[in-house]
């Protein structure tokens, strides 16, 4: 079926300004206002099409775009209505209008939406308020940010017043300050990096021509651990100086700079010269050292503790003087040595802990000469120390320690106790000695005559037994007068040579007899050396020591002899005194006895002490051997124990030649006619003297004094053939006189006699002539007469 035709089919149309009465005006009328509006809605969309282009940011783009199509649509229906004057082409009207009606409705609803939002924006007025507002908002704004730009200037300004004072410190200060980025370049060098070095630039890279070769690796190992943990670090290095000479040591310190988030941002860091402090470090440590060896190797010893009272430190010598071995084994509290140590005053009794010198000094007292006896429990060992010592104050005020020395003085007081005795005995002999050149002229008159007389008196006379006492009395005062002279070591005495094994074993054959059956005598001689000595004296030494022993041993017992050759490197402390170093023959006497106590063997060489029961010893013959000894050159040490015996062990320097035989051939005085000069201050002495002489067929001339006796040889007009003289003598002593008469006499022969050798005019005369000790009978006068008169003439 056909389509209906177009309502609006422009088939039977004219254009409009042909069918219709309009004048020409108002057709063109018609015409130029619909070609206006045309162009007008045409430039609306184009206005529209360029404000949504550069405003891509504003709502509702797609209803601008719409609304454009709409305009155009619109402008287009006013387009045709111009055309259609011309040519009425009303289909193409139609479809623009429907195609203006579609824009039309698709622009309202569009709009019904946006309509609200529309309806919701600001007014004119609000928005000039609202303009209004932000524009004092953004003067506000304006104002702060000029504020802020002023304040920001004023920082600025600050900052670089601030970094040039950093700079000008930093030229100021004596040490190398720099500044490095996170990479290790560097930022900032003062200017005492340019003073010392000579370089100007990044002193990382040029530290290698300055630091010295071997430091290089610690240096730059210290920086990268620190750059790797982000943290400081410091290293010693040495560097040279730009005037040369010798690499001074500095500490370089540095430390991180961070950013808020903890990145580091750079490095800040000074290097300091610490050549000066390095020296005297190197100086202390060696003065510490030096201190320390002079500490270690010192005699006496040194501790050191905390205020606690824990032992911290000991010296060899304070570890010696207490036993130990180590210094760790005794770093330990004071009072931990309370079981193995007493500590007493000499002769007192233990002293508590508090009064030991460690607790004194650490309650602040200062000590001085503190002498104590220390006795260590477990072995027995034994000192006296004399101790010092104070606290040393430390850096804060406060002790942080307490320094002790010890001073050994055991040696030093048995020397004192020694030389003490040796003056004591010095005085007792001098005492002896004195009172022997009395006693002998005496004994020499008692003796004397009681032999002369018991050789007139008949054996049957009953006087006879009474004369025989006395003169037993007078030899037994004469041996007892020797023993004091041997004590006091004033007897004239002839040393010879000796063999000492030959005279330990004659002696021992004597004290079999003398002991006692119940007392049986072992000998061990090995010694061979030999000894100089007065050979009586060596005998009269191993007697005495025999008897002791024998008085020792009341229930019997064994008594031995020894000898050996010993060698004594330095000298040694004896009972008897200090004794030189050298090659000494050894004589030990031991017996099985009682032994002593401490107490007694500290006084047995003293005269006159005796344990033995009144009347049973006179106390004179340990002090004889100790006179003996140290009148030969020896010494003795002496060695016991209670219930376990005693030893002495006497020691006698080695003679240089051999052994020589001791003759003990008794003879009987041969009588003579030469003529003697007697001189001797002791009128009966001088009688008895000159009796003897006479009996024996000799001249004597007798004189009462040296003068006198040179007075009485210059008026003799004979022959003198020997001079008889004491040697101490008031008005001249008998050396003078001997002298005076050898000058007149040439041939005169002198015998020097004398009670007391102590004098030094005695001992020259005893070492240089013929000498006759007192007391002496007149038989021995005769006889050492008749010896001196004997001698070859170049004697």
């Amino acid at each position: 079926m056909p389509l209906p035709a177009p309502p609006f089919a422009s088939s039977g149309f004219v254009p409009r300004w042909q069918c219709g009465d309009w004048p020409a005006w108002l057709g063109w009328t018609h015409i130029l206002s619909d070609v206006a509006i045309w162009l007008a809605y045409l430039a609306i969309p184009l206005v529209l099409v360029y404000f949504v282009r550069r405003r891509r940011d504003a709502p509702f783009s797609g209803l601008f775009w719409l609304f454009g199509a709409f305009i155009v649509t619109c402008g287009t229906t006013h387009l045709l209505e111009a055309v259609i004057f011309f040519d009425p082409v009303y289909e193409l009207s139609g479809a623009v209008k429907l195609a203006t009606a579609v824009a039309s409705w698709a622009t309202v609803i569009a709009l019904a939406p946006v309509l609200p939002k529309a309806l919701a924006m600001r007014t004119p007025q609000q928005l000039e308020a609202e303009v209004t507002a932000r524009t004092d908002e953004l003067a506000a704004a304006n104002a702060e940010l000029q504020r802020e730009v002023a304040r920001r200037k004023q920082a600025e300004d600050e900052a670089r017043a601030s970094e040039d004072r950093f700079r000008k410190l930093a030229d100021a200060i004596p040490q190398i300050a720099w500044v490095s980025g996170p990479d290790g370049g560097t930022t900032y060098l003062n200017r005492r990096w340019t003073e010392y070095t000579g370089l100007e630039g990044d002193g990382a890279e040029q530290s290698a021509r300055v630091i010295h070769p071997d430091d290089l690796p610690a240096v730059s190992a210290a920086r990268d651990r620190a750059r790797a943990a982000g943290e400081q670090y410091q290293v010693e290095f040495r560097m040279r100086p730009a005037a040369g000479g010798w690499y001074r040591w500095f500490l370089a310190r540095s430390v991180p700079v961070r950013d808020p988030d903890g990145i580091v941002r750079e490095w800040f860091g000074t290097s300091t010269d610490i050549d000066d402090v390095k020296r005297a470090e190197v100086e202390t440590e060696r003065a510490l050292a030096r201190l320390r060896a002079v500490v270690d190797t010192m005699a006496d010893g040194v501790v050191i503790a905390d205020p606690s009272g824990n032992l911290i430190d000991w010296n060899p010598a304070a570890l010696r003087m207490h036993g130990f071995a180590s210094a760790e084994e005794v770093r330990r509290p004071l009072s931990s040595f309370t079981s193995m140590f007493v500590l007493s005053r000499p002769g007192g009794a233990p002293l508590p802990l508090d009064e030991w010198p460690l607790s004194r000094v650490l309650r602040g007292e200062v000590l001085r000469d503190y002498e104590l006896r220390v006795r260590r429990t477990d072995t027995g060992q034994d000192h006296i120390i004399s101790y010092a010592g104070a606290l040393v104050p430390g850096t804060d005020g406060q002790h942080e320690q307490a320094v002790l020395t010890l001073h050994e003085v055991t040696d030093q007081r048995r020397l004192e106790a020694q030389y003490r005795q040796a003056q004591k005995m010095e005085a007792v002999g001098q005492l002896a000695g004195g009172i022997a050149h009395d006693f002998n002229n005496l004994l020499t008159v008692i003796n004397g005559y009681s032999e002369l007389i018991l050789g007139e008196v008949p054996a049957d006379d009953p006087a006879r037994d009474g004369l025989v006492a006395i003169r037993d009395a007078g030899r037994r005062a004469a041996a007892l007068t020797a023993q004091l002279l041997a004590f006091s070591r004033k007897a004239v005495v002839e040393p010879k040579i000796l063999d000492p094994n030959q005279v330990a074993e004659s002696s021992v054959r004597l004290l079999g007899r003398l002991l006692g059956e119940n007392i049986r005598i072992d000998t061990e001689l090995n010694s061979s050396a030999r000894v100089k000595i007065d050979p009586g004296q060596l005998e009269q030494v191993l007697l005495n020591l025999a008897v002791n022993a024998r008085d020792a041993m009341p229930d019997g017992g064994t008594l031995t002899v020894a000898t050996a050759d010993v060698f004594l490197a330095d000298g040694a402390p004896t009972d008897s005194g200090q004794i030189v170093p050298g090659r000494y023959v050894e004589l030990k006497v031991t017996d099985t006895g009682v032994g002593m106590t401490d107490q007694v063997r500290a006084k047995i060489f003293e005269p006159f002490f005796t344990t033995k029961e009144l009347g049973k010893g006179t106390g004179l013959g340990l002090a004889t051997v100790y006179g003996i000894l140290r009148q030969a050159g020896g010494a003795i040490f002496v060695e016991s124990e209670v219930g376990r015996g005693t030893a002495f062990r006497v020691l006698l320097p080695v003679g240089d030649a051999v052994a020589e035989a001791r003759s003990a051939l008794i003879r009987v005085a041969p009588r003579g006619s030469e003529t003697v000069l007697l001189a001797e201050d002791e009128q009966e002495v001088r009688r008895l003297a000159r009796l003897a002489l006479e009996q024996h067929g000799y001249t004597v001339i007798e004189a009462g004094s040296g003068a006198a006796a040179f007075r009485a040889a210059a008026a003799y007009p004979g022959a003198i053939h020997l001079l008889v003289t004491d040697v101490v003598m008031p008005d001249g002593g008998g050396r003078e006189l001997a002298e005076r008469l050898k000058a007149v006499r040439p041939d005169v022969r002198v015998l020097f006699m004398s009670g007391y050798t102590g004098d030094p005019a005695v001992r020259q005369a005893a070492g240089s002539d013929a000498f006759l000790q007192k007391p002496f009978t007149p038989l021995v006068l005769a006889r050492k007469v008749r010896e001196v008169l004997d001698r070859d003439r170049g004697g």
